[in-house]
């Protein structure tokens, strides 16, 4: 196990493109082995382009769009620069990170990060930022820590009213720990970030999002729950930028209601529930039921949907096919999301 590890993290670190380990036991004494470790040093630069099409169902509108990708490899001990840039008839957002991993681990590193996005829509608002960040991760037994600092500069516009500019300094921590059993998996993550008027930011604030993600493999049924609380603290939240907010609807969030539908949220609950029956070749057959608020006032009706829920469940990728619609209303919504797989070592 201590071999197929190390395989793991050597693929891991990016800086080789094939590995193998085998143990050799020596002639004279059998009892002990040698490790052989075999390697294929990675190309300093990877990129990738690709095309594609982006629907919107509720608009029946297709929008092209592009995405471009380049990782540099600095140096021999395992800097990483990487880059990213999508771009469409309607907006363009670039991605930038440069990674320093730390000696005392795989999961333990150092980052800068940057962002510009000149079109983060939701349903009747929109808004363009630029951010920077530095990070560190640390993992102490199951949990892992990251501390940030981010710097943010947002205009947002909110049901096409006069656009107002928000700039945000503030540290951010997240924790954060992954539990495997052989029947399932539960996650657990923890994100908490406050700004203040006297240290750099437009306006006070205090930011908590809790969330948990329980998956119970049953012999004939297969259970999955996602809960997620989260509140914004501030008294100028008419000054707190888009990206921050709350919001509710979509293929990953409450599935009764259209992407973003229900937008400008400083209080937001969220409870995703599903039960399948496993068909063979991967398929998974079922139903889903959701419930959830998000508001800006004190009302915290919880709204519910349910219907049918089709996967398929491969290797390295779920893929969901919801339709459903709300308990108090006619109209259904249709759903596709595709989430990748997470190693269990």
């Amino acid at each position: 196990r201590i071999s197929i590890i190390f395989q793991r993290n050597m693929m891991q670190s990016g800086l080789f493109s094939r590995t193998s380990i085998t143990p050799i036991p020596r002639e004279v004494s059998p009892s002990i082995q040698d490790i052989l470790v075999d390697f294929d040093r990675s190309a300093p630069i990877r990129y990738f382009f690709g095309l594609g099409m982006r629907s919107n169902l509720t608009e029946k509108e297709l929008i092209p769009q592009a995405q471009a990708n380049a990782t540099f490899h600095i140096g021999n001990c395992g800097i990483e620069l990487a880059n990213s840039l999508k771009f469409s008839t309607d907006g363009l957002m670039v991605d930038s990170r440069l990674l320093f991993p730390s000696e005392t681990g795989m999961l333990n590193y150092g980052l800068l990060s940057m962002r510009f996005n000149n079109n983060n829509i939701r349903q009747g608002d929109s808004s363009k930022y630029f951010q920077i960040s530095a990070l560190v991760q640390r993992v102490y037994s199951a949990w892992t820590h990251q501390l940030s600092v981010t710097l943010l500069k947002e205009e947002s516009t909110l049901n096409d009213e006069n656009p107002y500019l928000s700039t945000l300094l503030y540290p951010q921590y997240k924790l954060y720990s992954h539990f495997f059993n052989t029947p399932g998996h539960l996650r657990i993550k923890l994100k908490a970030k406050g700004g203040l008027e006297s240290l750099g930011s437009d306006i006070n604030f205090y930011q908590m999002t809790v969330s948990s993600n329980l998956f119970a493999r049953l012999k004939y049924l297969y259970v999955q729950n996602h809960i997620v609380l989260g509140r914004i603290w501030t008294d100028d939240f008419d000054k707190f930028p888009l990206s921050m907010q709350y919001y509710l609807g979509g293929a990953n969030s409450h599935r009764g209601y259209d992407s973003h539908e229900i937008n400008e949220g400083s209080k937001l609950f969220l409870n995703r529930n599903s039960a399948q029956f496993p068909l063979g070749n991967n398929i998974l057959v079922g139903a889903f039921y959701d419930t959830g608020y998000c508001t800006n006032t004190d009302d915290q009706t919880l709204n519910s949907a349910l219907g049918p829920l089709i996967s398929w469940d491969p290797p390295f990728a779920k893929f969901d096919l919801s339709i459903g619609r709300l308990t108090d209303s006619s109209t259904w919504r249709v759903h596709l999301s595709i989430e990748p797989k997470e190693s269990s070592e």
